[in-house]
């Protein structure tokens, strides 16, 4: 808008008439700016970020994430019988105490019973229950732990870039777990489901993701050295 103001004003130092309002018009008009693509993992950087994670607990919740899409509030927030043996799902209260199904992917059982095998026993409940996921303290897990742990695993992990891997972030898993179901061929409005949007048009920045795959794949088109 600044730029424009100072257009305008140059146009009428050269003579040119500039229409009376239309600066203070320009000031009511809403301009969208372009959404970035969000940073996500691949299924290759997926697997080497796994690999250097030695914690059952860090790995169930990183589990949770990948497979679920959860934000890391609702992560955080998991009580222990949340997430049983033989549940097929679970009704998680996001944004706005807006509720949505989730289903539990069998990976995430898995990842969570060896978890149980090693979490602490004797814990200490709060305002939201018997906490699943929990500190040393056997207090509930802050989620400044788990945005910590993300970034030192992240930084041992060899085949990710440096610049990647000190962005990573809760949320980057969880834009990496609806990228990794659209490359799936999942229909976008699973997804939305999924990760609680309200809007489609809020879900539908992973299809450019998605189109950058698109344009990758045209690029290693075997007749790419025609002359």
């Amino acid at each position: 808008l600044v730029s424009l103001r100072r257009f305008f004003r140059m146009l009428e130092k050269e003579g040119l008439p500039v229409q009376p309002g239309v600066v203070d018009k320009l000031e009511t008009m809403g301009f969208r700016h372009r959404r970035r693509l969000p940073i996500t993992l691949d299924e290759e950087e997926v697997r080497a970020f796994l690999e250097v994670v030695d914690n059952p607990r860090d790995r169930a919740i990183l589990y949770v994430m990948l497979f679920m899409g959860l934000r890391i509030s609702e992560v955080v927030a998991l009580n222990v019988d949340d997430i049983r043996e033989g549940d097929e799902g679970l009704v998680i209260k996001g944004k706005g105490d807006k509720q949505r199904y989730v289903p539990i992917h069998p990976q995430v059982h898995r990842a969570v019973a060896a978890y149980r095998r090693v979490r602490p026993s004797q814990v200490i409940a709060d305002r939201l229950g018997v906490p699943l996921f929990v500190s040393r303290l056997r207090r509930r897990v802050d989620p400044s732990t788990v945005r910590r742990f993300i970034k030192q695993y992240g930084m041992k992990a060899q085949k990710l870039k440096a610049q990647k891997a000190r962005q990573l972030s809760p949320h980057k898993f969880r834009h990496t777990f609806a990228t990794l179901l659209l490359q799936g061929q999942v229909d976008i409005r699973y997804i939305q489901e999924l990760l609680g949007h309200e809007h489609l048009s809020t879900t539908q920045i992973y299809t450019r993701v998605a189109r950058t795959d698109l344009e990758a794949a045209i690029a290693r088109h075997r007749l790419s050295d025609l002359v």
